[in-house]
């Protein structure tokens, strides 16, 4: 499977789960995203975006990876561009480093961009290292996730036979209306199931800094 891990803007922290999560990919970044390069001792093949956000010193630094610039009067995002070269080349597995933080209406387009390429066939996750969200749409889902982990799950419809395994507060074939918070800041017990008959949303966890195993 092709991976493409894309740099994104906003806030990284670096973590052993997202360096394991980066591991094969290859990298092209999205504007200011070049800054999370060195952190994650990534090898960027491809630079993009309108560079309104990189200072003359990320210029420099970064002066040998191929670029493709874009106007600032743009249709797209940098982001949304970054994706859509990784897919012409390829990309089966996407990592959206940095899609989550920063600015809201950019983290809600990424949350919209992922359900739409999940229906498209493409596997991807958002991530800042210690938060992360996924696609939800119909069947299963399976996270890996270590126990502690907050979990909420948000209805972009409304969820129809929604069932969650392995958490604090379980569930089993609940409809939930749109707009409910009853799926908000639940608790993983471990890895976590989740299926679903009918609607679309995203699944947003924020993984404990140290694990019980580490703190033990």
């Amino acid at each position: 499977m092709s991976k493409y891990a894309i740099l994104l803007g906003g806030p990284v922290a670096l973590s052993d789960r997202l360096q394991r999560q980066v591991r094969g990919a290859r990298f092209i970044a999205a504007d200011s995203g070049i800054s999370h390069a060195p952190l994650l001792n990534a090898v960027v093949e491809l630079w993009v975006g309108d560079f309104d956000s990189v200072s003359p010193k990320l210029s420099v630094a970064h002066k040998n990876i191929e670029r493709h610039i874009y106007p600032n009067d743009k249709e797209k995002t940098d982001g949304e561009i970054a994706i859509q070269e990784a897919i012409q080349k390829g990309a089966q597995h996407i990592i959206m480093v940095g899609g989550l933080g920063g600015a809201s209406d950019h983290v809600l387009a990424h949350l919209t961009q992922m359900l739409a390429l999940a229906e498209s066939g493409i596997t991807i996750l958002a991530t800042s290292g210690y938060e992360e969200a996924w696609p939800l749409l119909p069947g299963h889902t399976y996270l890996e996730i270590p126990a502690g982990t907050r979990l909420s799950i948000i209805g972009f419809t409304p969820l129809h036979d929604l069932s969650l395994s392995n958490l604090f507060w379980p569930l089993r074939k609940k409809d939930i209306p749109f707009g409910s918070t009853l799926t908000l800041s639940n608790k993983a017990l471990g890895n976590v199931e989740i299926t679903l008959k009918k609607g679309r949303g995203v699944i947003m966890a924020s993984i404990p800094r140290k694990t019980p195993q580490e703190t033990a």
